[in-house]
């Protein structure tokens, strides 16, 4: 039978700062991102990653935005639409931190609010509610973070 998930996404740098999505359980963790970029207005092609947490919120895997080949981080990283939702997210407020600004490691909190029986009238992703300004993206592109790479690059 068919789910729907109710995310709840929330950010440390916004108090006022609140979106509720609803997807289907066996959407991919590619879905989920795309349904928040266009929550917060963001750009889609921009980096982005989810981190899967233990029950102590320690990071144990990195679900990827671009499928990575090699395997560098201290948790096993995957490409985001390898994963249906229900694999990795299927306990009701079950976090998850959602990096949408990999350079400057800023991220929402996301969690797992309801999981409820889907209808076949529903239509999902959908955002149930949007409070606040997100923060906001900083573009690959911009001086400041082109002047970051390139130093890191040169040594």
């Amino acid at each position: 039978m068919k789910k729907i998930y109710r995310i709840a996404i929330i950010s440390t740098e916004r108090e006022k700062f609140f979106r509720e999505l609803e997807v289907f359980h066996n959407h991919t963790f590619l879905d989920l991102h795309k349904a928040i970029q266009t929550a917060c207005d963001y750009d889609q092609s921009q980096l982005a990653s989810f981190f899967i947490l233990n029950t102590n919120f320690e990071k144990t895997m990195e679900l990827t935005a671009a499928p990575m080949y090699e395997q560098t981080a201290l948790y096993p990283t995957q490409w985001m639409g390898e994963y249906k939702l229900y694999e990795l997210l299927n306990k009701p407020m079950q976090n998850l931190i959602y990096q949408f600004d990999l350079f400057s490691e800023r991220s929402f909190i996301i969690f797992l609010k309801k999981i409820s029986p889907a209808h076949s009238t529903d239509i999902v992703p959908r955002i149930l509610r949007s409070q606040g300004v997100p923060p906001r993206q900083i573009y690959r592109g911009e001086s400041h973070i082109d002047n970051l790479l390139n130093a890191f690059s040169e040594n």
